[in-house]
């Protein structure tokens, strides 16, 4: 008798199970063979019986063997079990993921090596050894109520937005709350987006291109006269910060902006406000919602910024009207985010820990911030906008060169550089213009990736075809 134990199966009673297993299904013990007691191969593998009575079991539990009272352990008829061959190896491959580049100025990003790692830890335990049985339910469909008050009364303070917690919905990612607005708004509405501007970048906005309209963007933000010559309902804005072009909305254009959706009962702006937590220059700016009177503006905001995109907390305030029909027609919508994040998250806001990651935050971004735009200076033939907020920074290139070649170059060199061309629809670009976000590359890793960007442009290779 000889059977190979293999060490990958896991268990010592794994490993013996399978291995007697495979003997029965390749025909090597046939019906009626009586196997070895427990006893002479416990001895013979060096195995604890303990360990052979466990494998025996689970072969006759799945009706390989039987056992016979003061006889022993007999192989059962086969021929009725299914075995499936795969061509596919028992373990499967990993399966691979993109590793992001080197020097990484992806605008998405945090600085990983500053989030409160050891006050969520512990906030996480809390929230699930404090024995609270809310935890065990679903929460309430709009997120639970002491994260709405907290959020509410965040957004008092800081955004300058008066809101009634029963008007603010958590839910996971802004995507989550756009998928709900369309529902609630209907299929009348047609959505005027900026362009450029984050919804053409991400087809979940735009999936309907038939209702998608858009409108170009100016210094000031949303074209005022081309969003009142559309037969756009709802405005899609970035105030506070225009992505990807950086500007921020100047108080006449905010002005005429609620004036247009005051004039018609069915017109709504949908305000991202997205990092609006990061301004450097100057007081920070108000919330368009902060100024609505008619209660037309649907405010949007999230943690992904603030905290970190893994959290998926974002959240909403809902003008009143559509509040009750939310109350009326979706409340069965349950709130996608995890009753353990919300009451941590309830619990950093309430204790001052996010006021204080806040603060800190703003002092490491705005020394990354000065190092990209002096690291920036030094090179020829580029200009440089949308520093006064944020956490990127937009830079036009007056060279004739394509941006294309120029994010693949950035490949060649471990260096990963995105464009502004993917958030356009319709309008065209002067010239090449990419998005540098530094939030998430340490100093050294700023200087010596501006450094690799300025080989990019003096490459020749990345000039423009014909």
């Amino acid at each position: 008798m000889f059977l190979e134990l293999n060490p990958s199966d896991g268990y010592l009673h794994i490993q013996l199970y399978r291995a007697i297993r495979r003997k029965i299904l390749r025909g090597d013990w046939e019906e009626g063979h009586k196997l070895p007691s427990k006893r002479i191969l416990s001895k013979e593998l060096d195995l604890s019986i303990n360990t052979v009575s466990t494998a025996y079991a689970q072969l006759e539990a799945e009706g390989y063997i039987r056992a016979e009272e003061r006889r022993g352990y007999f192989v059962e008829p086969i021929d009725h079990l299914l075995s499936i061959q795969s061509s596919s190896p028992a373990a499967p491959p990993p399966i691979p993921e993109d590793m992001p580049p080197r020097y990484d100025f992806t605008y998405s990003g945090v600085d990983p090596d500053s989030f409160p790692y050891s006050i969520w830890k512990r906030l996480l335990r809390e929230s699930i050894s404090s024995g609270e049985t809310s935890i065990l339910v679903q929460g309430d469909p709009k997120g639970i109520a002491p994260l709405r008050r907290v959020i509410a009364t965040y957004l008092r303070e800081s955004r300058g937005v008066i809101a009634d917690p029963e008007d603010i919905i958590v839910s996971a990612g802004t995507e989550h709350l756009f998928h709900l607005l369309r529902l609630l708004l209907g299929p009348r509405a047609n959505y005027a987006f900026e362009d450029p501007g984050f919804a053409w970048g991400n087809p979940f906005f735009t999936i309907q291109p038939e209702i998608c309209i858009p409108i170009p963007v100016d210094d000031s933000g949303i074209s005022h006269t081309a969003l009142s010559a559309s037969q756009a309902n709802v405005a899609f804005v970035t105030p506070a910060h225009q992505f990807p072009l950086g500007s921020t909305m100047p108080i006449k254009r905010r002005v005429k902006l609620l004036n247009w959706a005051g004039s018609k009962t069915d017109r709504y702006i949908i305000e991202d406000d997205y990092d609006s937590e990061f301004k450097y220059v100057g007081k920070p700016v108000p919330a368009l919602k902060s100024m609505d009177r008619g209660d037309r503006v649907i405010y949007l905001g999230s943690f992904s910024k603030s905290l970190t995109p893994a959290l998926r907390v974002s959240y909403m305030v809902l003008p009143k009207e559509l509040m009750h029909h939310y109350e009326r027609a979706y409340s069965g919508f349950i709130c996608p985010c995890s009753v353990f994040i919300q009451k941590a998250l309830t619990t950093f806001i309430e204790e001052g820990y996010f006021e204080k990651h806040l603060n800190r935050m703003r002092g490491i971004y705005s020394k990354k911030r000065a190092l990209a735009g002096q690291e920036l200076s030094k090179l020829r033939n580029i200009t440089i906008s949308g520093e006064e907020a944020g956490l990127s920074l937009l830079v036009r290139i007056g060279l004739p060169l394509s941006e294309e070649a120029i994010i693949q170059r950035g490949r060649e060199l471990d260096l990963g550089l995105y464009g502004v061309d993917r958030f356009r629809k319709d309008t065209t670009p002067i010239q090449p213009e990419l998005i540098l976000g530094y939030a998430k590359l340490t100093e050294e890793e700023i200087v010596e990736g501006v450094r690799l960007f300025g080989e990019c442009l003096a490459d020749k290779t990345a000039n423009k075809k014909g």
